[in-house]
């Protein structure tokens, strides 16, 4: 087997390892090639932006979804999503897939917690970045979202705004290897792993609230199902759930004493970042 080769899923996944084998395994192997030692060129990522979008697309549709209800298939879905964002963390496009990324990153704490006694459960990569040099569980520990850090988490949009607007880009990379990282980081006035942990939730957060907003009452109900098939399914999971579920009474008071203003700059930064598919 080639060093850079993830092992194979079993045969009774193959949805699961045709989804995530091809465009994970690449990724990882342009990670381990430059050592995690220079950020990846924006020309480099643009081009890996689809496979990993489409390896997404893969991982999120209905027949795949349901294989995380049982502890014999859930536990390889796991692993496969855990290695997209190992994928999205070694290319640093957490900007372009920060919605993904929660999301993926959700279904497999689901997946953990429900299938912990499996012994098929993989190595966590949020508990062992074996992909990402130099990251610790602690490192991507989300800080309390108080007035300080929503500040901060402002401040740092307001930069990435900037760079994407100044650059002409969908995204800006955050990895502590690029300049961009450290210009958001030292904006913000967090760390860059605090406040890449704090973006990724105040992002998917900002997202679901979006997704409830807009497929909410007859006229909602109306464009969901004018939407294509895996869309649908994937709102409707959205809709399933409450947007504020993983902040504690605290946090969700004071997101929403400020919930105009993040939402208003959450749609200036998705005026940038989107890409019609």
């Amino acid at each position: 087997m080639h060093p850079l080769t993830t092992p194979p899923t079993p045969d009774r996944h193959p949805a699961i390892r045709a989804a995530a084998s091809l465009p994970v395994t690449v990724l990882l192997a342009l990670l381990v090639a430059c050592d995690g030692h220079a950020p990846m060129a924006p020309s480099s990522q643009s081009q890996l932006a689809e496979p990993l979008e489409t390896a997404y697309r893969q991982l999120s549709d209905p027949p795949t979804i349901a294989q995380e209800q049982s502890c014999d298939s859930a536990p390889a879905l796991g692993q496969a999503l855990e290695g997209w964002v190992a994928a999205v963390d070694a290319t640093g496009l957490h900007s372009r897939f920060a919605a993904e990324t929660a999301d993926a990153r959700r279904r497999v704490a689901t997946i953990h917690a429900r299938c912990a006694a499996s012994p098929a459960e993989p190595t966590s990569v949020s508990r062992n970045r074996l992909a990402t040099p130099g990251h610790t569980r602690d490192e991507e520990t989300r800080p309390a979202i108080t007035v300080a850090t929503l500040d901060a988490y402002v401040r740092g949009q307001e930069e990435e705004i900037a760079l994407m607007r100044a650059n002409g880009t969908h995204f800006v990379s955050l990895s502590k290897y690029g300049d961009e990282g450290r210009r958001v980081a030292a904006k913000a006035g967090l760390p860059l792993p605090a406040y890449r942990a704090l973006r990724t939730d105040m992002h998917r957060m900002l997202h679901e609230v979006m997704m409830h907003e807009r497929y909410a009452g007859p006229a909602g109900q109306t464009r969901l199902v004018g939407l294509e098939p895996h869309k649908r399914a994937y709102a409707v999971e959205v809709l399933a759930r409450d947007p504020y579920a993983s902040l504690s009474a605290v946090e969700r008071d004071a997101v929403q004493a400020r919930l105009a203003l993040l939402r208003s700059q959450y749609d200036a930064y998705l005026d940038l970042a989107a890409i019609a598919d």
